[in-house]
């Protein structure tokens, strides 16, 4: 899966996992509606829409280093260990989410450094 399949996906489970609807989604953020189905499509990622969208699901976007991926990890699996179905869904999408990231060839990861500016 490409970089971009994996976040349409992970929006779109997360926005069902909270019940609510494109139009519901675009009602919270400053996002309109196509531009969130054009997300969940695949067809857009930038970082400033992504960041809107996910605040509006009550998250918070991050960009984690693949060298800490597994600490993050073991710190959702440590917190979520006794939580409710929701949580576990909740854990299991972040995981799967963060395991994606870390995936993403080097290629990717060297044109998001090299946009961000940041430096590990």
């Amino acid at each position: 899966m490409s970089f971009s399949t994996d976040i349409a996906l992970w929006v779109r489970a997360a926005r069902a996992a909270r019940g609510l609807t494109q139009r519901d989604l675009a009602a919270r953020s400053t996002i309109d509606q196509s531009h969130i189905s054009r997300i969940e499509k695949g067809l857009d990622a930038r970082i400033s829409t992504l960041s809107a969208v996910v605040n509006a699901m009550g998250g918070e976007l991050m960009v984690i280093p693949s060298d800490l991926a597994p600490t993050v990890r073991a710190l959702l699996n440590e917190r979520y260990s006794q939580a409710s179905p929701f949580a576990e869904r909740e854990k299991q999408s972040a995981v799967d989410a963060i395991a994606g990231f870390a995936d993403a060839d080097d290629e990717e990861d060297e044109d998001v450094t090299h946009q961000s500016g940041f430096q590990p």
